[in-house]
């Protein structure tokens, strides 16, 4: 990216840093933004919003010229007002870091986990049914944590939270990033410290920024695996050898032109999917069987993405969904590992007409970002508009389909809370698709947070409220 946004960033970052150690202050989120790299992606946003983030460029570039603010120097950005279009500008959003979608997950006995960063720190929020309230946000001990999560469910049904951490140092060279991850101690109990797996990228000092969040699958031995984009654009993986043991070196796995997080899901058969987006498809690794060496990089064939995708475990395949590039409808596509290279079904609309960013997958409910940047959900039987809220919210929503078939959809507002939306349980006559979902609301109700003295804080090694 242009080194004025890189470095610029880097001050942020060291701002925000001391910003969380004063106390006198709500709970905060960070969102990262993709640069001078959109002008050669494929546009995010429809045409509509779109034309809508032209104003606001003409606005920063000061078109009309009317002494707004009294300056000689002018009133915007001169080298911008010859083409506020500029090279792609107004036709994308694109975050470059938090827009997975795997933060949330189901641990026994039906209780939720639902993590994200906030204040620098690892935040999580835990509800132990269906019919019992909400509790959090806690905190996992440390700070450095970057936007995003992926939570996964151990084989001994304890929970485990996977996220990049970020090093200022004194120096350049002390600036860096790292895979960090942390497990429960016991089945519901309490969390431990946070391990690093450090980075894939060694020796290349400038680039470790540039590292993907993590993606995380777990094999029926137990086994963690996780994979990355690294800054030259390949996807890397590093296994544990053994359940709850150690992981071994980072792996190369090839591919090039990498975009966004990558993706996996284990089919019914337990053979592992990656997938990861490039500028013009999509790319597969899949086992040809449960713990054989990955094929791949294989073309999946799939059109051209805005380089978000989701995935789900579908029967005897893996489903995909992406959005479609200049419209933002989400699109599916069911791979199937038959022979030696995966399958993929005709590429058919999902719903949600409009938008940008990555898709929460719920059952048969999607939930993203509608045109106008709000929470929306859709059914994923039919190509359907977004069903809008009027809630904004930062990096992408996250999809768990409960034991009873309840979809539970969740998403970390500006407010800094949990926001939750439920459909009802699924079974009877009522068809797939047509279950329509409870309004969004807070997970936590502000009378509970202030019961618990808002903001909430509770720094935990985390035994959740029961």
């Amino acid at each position: 990216d242009h080194q004025d946004h890189m470095y610029g960033a880097r001050f942020v970052q060291a701002a925000v840093e001391r910003y969380a150690t004063t106390t006198d202050r709500p709970h905060f989120s960070v969102q990262n933004y993709v640069s001078y790299p959109n002008s050669s992606l494929p546009p995010t946003l429809d045409p509509q919003t779109a034309e809508e983030k032209l104003g606001y460029l003409k606005t920063y570039a000061w078109t009309d010229h009317q002494d707004w603010c009294g300056s000689p120097a002018g009133c915007g950005d001169r080298k911008t007002a010859t083409r506020p279009t500029g090279a792609g500008w107004s036709q994308t959003i694109r975050y470059s870091r938090g827009d997975g979608t795997s933060w949330m997950t189901e641990g026994v006995s039906g209780r939720l986990w639902a993590f994200a960063a906030l204040d620098g720190r690892m935040a999580y929020w835990s509800r132990s049914g269906p019919q019992a309230l909400w509790q959090g946000p806690e905190f996992l001990p440390g700070d450095g944590i970057d936007s995003g999560a992926a939570a996964v469910r151990l084989w001994d049904g304890r929970i485990g939270v996977f996220a990049t951490r970020t090093t200022l140092g004194a120096t350049p060279q002390e600036y860096g990033r790292e895979i960090v991850y942390a497990v429960q101690d016991a089945v519901d109990g309490a969390f431990g410290p946070w391990r690093s797996l450090g980075t894939p990228d060694t020796v290349d000092l400038p680039g470790t920024s540039a590292i993907s969040g993590p993606s995380v699958a777990v094999d029926d031995e137990g086994r963690m695996t996780v994979y990355v984009r690294d800054s030259r654009r390949t996807l890397r993986a590093r296994a544990q050898e053994t359940p709850g043991g150690d992981f071994g070196a980072w792996q190369a796995l090839g591919g090039s032109g990498l975009q966004g997080d990558p993706v996996t899901a284990n089919d019914a058969s337990g053979r592992r999917h990656v997938y990861a987006a490039t500028a013009g498809s999509v790319l597969a690794w899949v086992q040809p069987a449960p713990d054989a060496p990955f094929d791949g990089p294989m073309s999946t064939g799939l059109p051209q993405t805005t380089g978000t995708l989701s995935v789900r475990p579908e029967g005897d395949g893996v489903r995909v969904f992406f959005r479609r590039p200049g419209i933002g409808t989400v699109a599916t596509s069911l791979a199937r590992a038959a022979g030696p290279a995966p399958e993929f079904s005709p590429v058919a609309e999902a719903g949600g007409l409009g938008g940008y960013g990555a898709v929460g997958i719920a059952g048969d409910l999607l939930a993203g970002r509608a045109g106008a940047g709000t929470v929306g959900v859709v059914a994923t039987d039919a190509p359907q508009p977004w069903q809008e809220s009027r809630m904004l919210y930062t990096g992408a929503p996250a999809g768990v389909t409960e034991g009873a078939g309840t979809a539970v959809a969740a998403a970390l507002g500006l407010d800094a809370d949990l926001h939750v939306i439920t459909t009802a349980p699924a079974g009877g006559t009522t068809p797939p698709g047509s279950r329509t979902p409870a309004p969004w609301h807070r997970a936590v109700q502000p009378w509970t947070l202030a019961q618990a003295g808002r903001p909430g804080s509770t720094v935990a090694g985390g035994q959740p409220p029961r």
